[in-house]
């Protein structure tokens, strides 16, 4: 994979201006009639034949299948002009090498950059149809790949993001961002086995980098969850969990670990450990997400009945009834009272339940 580079437009007409004084290489009346087709006429499309003409009588001719590569990308025609990149690539001198590259990648930097911006806009339909074409102009960079297959998980073409996912790791298998979406594509379409090892790849190629690490321990603990393996869900939650500030992960995604590993423990009956993991991601969300606050606090209410601590119970359920009046608030608050014996507010608190619910 050649490295990405952006090079200023200034230097790259110098150098190429460069090459087109002195490069040497074919010299037929194609090549010759196709430089003036491009340069002189802008005429890329009969530019294109001619020098096809150039590499029917050379196919070596790196300069002619370099041109044809920027005919070809000049009429969009990003596939094929991709192929003549790397081939010419490939055939050039050392001392070409880089304007080549420097060529391809301008190409694919006009259309990535602005596929960047669409999904940051949440533009995902524009985003894909600028990273295709980025793709099939450089098919050798990863990072094409790897938001391609991003903004098609996001418009729901999980088969078709996975994919291209398998594509990125075909295209840099040292990429630690190409495994661990790799992992999540799997992981969409319920393919756990193939997820877990698709994270463990990420992790074992980036022990120094935290976040990373940080992300694929958790999407494994996901995955350990989904398939009910509570007890190793717990190891990979705890595992992220200790690298947390290293990994400088931000409030949101420290607060979903914290409620996975509450789920986690609840899950195993441990009420007492799950009690204190809900609370950490109230504290953390309070103010801030407000659908995983509640789910956090009402959950946390169920492990205060379950631990006995009624009292816990009773304020954590009278704190979500403050903000929203439902049924099933006021029915396990009713429960909460009744345990701890308090019969008519448990039975007033049975009653709003009732009232509340659908006739």
């Amino acid at each position: 994979m050649k490295t990405l580079r952006i090079v200023a437009v200034v230097a790259l007409l110098a150098a190429l201006a460069v090459a087109l004084a002195g490069c040497g290489g074919a010299t037929s009346v194609s090549m010759r009639s196709g430089k003036v087709y491009y340069h002189q006429n802008k005429d890329y499309a009969k530019a294109a034949d001619m020098f096809r003409k150039a590499i029917a009588e050379d196919p070596k001719s790196w300069e002619a299948h370099f041109y044809l590569a920027l005919s070809l990308a000049n009429l969009e025609q990003y596939v094929e002009a991709g192929q003549e990149f790397d081939t010419a690539y490939d055939l050039a001198p050392p001392e070409k090498k880089a304007l080549v590259s420097d060529n391809q990648q301008m190409y694919f930097s006009n259309h990535f950059k602005p596929g960047l911006t669409a999904k940051d806009t949440g533009n995902m339909q524009e985003a894909a149809q600028e990273f295709e074409k980025a793709v099939a102009v450089d098919p050798k960079e990863v990072s094409g790949y790897i938001n391609l297959a991003f903004v098609y998980g996001k418009l729901g073409q999980k088969e078709r993001a996975l994919g291209i996912t398998q594509k990125a790791v075909q295209v840099d298998s040292t990429s630690v961002y190409a495994w661990s979406n790799l992992g999540a594509a799997y992981r969409d379409v319920q393919q756990y086995d193939l997820a877990a090892q698709a994270f463990e790849k990420a992790v074992a190629l980036a022990p120094a980098d935290k976040k990373v690490t940080f992300g694929a321990l958790a999407s494994l603990g996901d995955i350990n969850f989904d398939k009910k393996d509570f007890t190793k869900a717990l190891e990979y939650y705890s595992q992220a969990a200790e690298m947390k500030t290293e990994a400088g992960v931000e409030r949101d995604a420290e607060a979903k670990l914290q409620y996975q590993v509450g789920a986690s423990y609840y899950q195993l009956e441990k009420f007492g450990e799950a009690s204190v993991a809900f609370k950490k991601c109230a504290d953390l969300t309070a103010g801030l997400d407000e659908t995983l606050y509640n789910d956090a606090m009402y959950n946390l209410g169920v492990c205060y009945i379950k631990i006995q601590n009624y009292d816990g119970a009773i304020a954590t359920f009278q704190t979500l009834l403050a903000k929203q009046d439902t049924a099933d608030l006021h029915e396990m608050l009713g429960r909460a009272y009744g345990e701890k014996g308090l019969k008519e507010e448990a039975i007033e608190e049975f009653k709003k339940a009732e009232a509340l619910r659908p006739k």
